[in-house]
């Protein structure tokens, strides 16, 4: 911070002086501000970058992508079981010998991450059928980090219910249609 005022003295000094010393105080200090600017950026990138892939090592166990996934599906009477799947790029919820399928009433959606596009589709079975699915998507514990959405292209996050500190991949690490005893309803859905 201090770094930032002295910063912007000297190139309000370098404005209004006509001392040729403090100009190229003024513009020496300007060009090491540039310079550290960029080299932050440039280890943030690494970092990242460092981050990303010690997730996808970390969870690629998990997949990324849409195979099939036994859940459960509340609804008036109880719990059933059921099962997500996905066929030709069509997500499809199997319960007691009926298939629903989801319909994406936003085509723009099809490019939104997994995780939003499942939130849409918990939210049809919910309005539609008077379904509620149980799955990490639609659990309380379940997020993101940029890190893990974009390792994953949205299908792994981390699930917070082991409340140990920091998340760790390898521990933490679910897919999105995951389904544990530890499930607790999202209060947005």
């Amino acid at each position: 911070m201090a770094f930032v005022i002295i910063t912007v003295i000297l190139v309000f000094g370098y404005v209004i002086s006509e001392i040729g010393l403090f100009r190229w105080l003024a513009a020496g200090t300007g060009l090491i501000a540039v310079a550290a600017s960029v080299r932050h950026f440039i280890e943030r990138g690494r970092r990242s970058l460092i981050l990303e892939d010690a997730f996808r090592r970390g969870t690629e166990h998990l997949g990324t992508d849409e195979k099939p996934h036994a859940v459960r599906v509340e609804r008036g009477e109880g719990t059933a079981a059921a099962t997500i799947l996905s066929e030709e790029g069509q997500w499809i919820l199997e319960l007691d010998g009926e298939r629903i399928a989801y319909e994406m009433e936003d085509q723009g959606a099809m490019s939104a991450w997994p995780d939003y596009r499942m939130a849409d589709f918990a939210s049809q079975l919910s309005r539609r059928h008077r379904l509620n699915l149980r799955c990490c998507a639609t659990c309380t514990h379940f997020g993101h980090s940029r890190v893990s959405r974009m390792a994953s292209r949205g299908w792994v996050g981390y699930c917070t219910v082991s409340g140990e500190g920091l998340l760790v991949p390898e521990r933490d690490g679910v897919h999105l249609w995951h389904l544990c005893k530890q499930w607790s309803r999202k209060r947005t859905l």
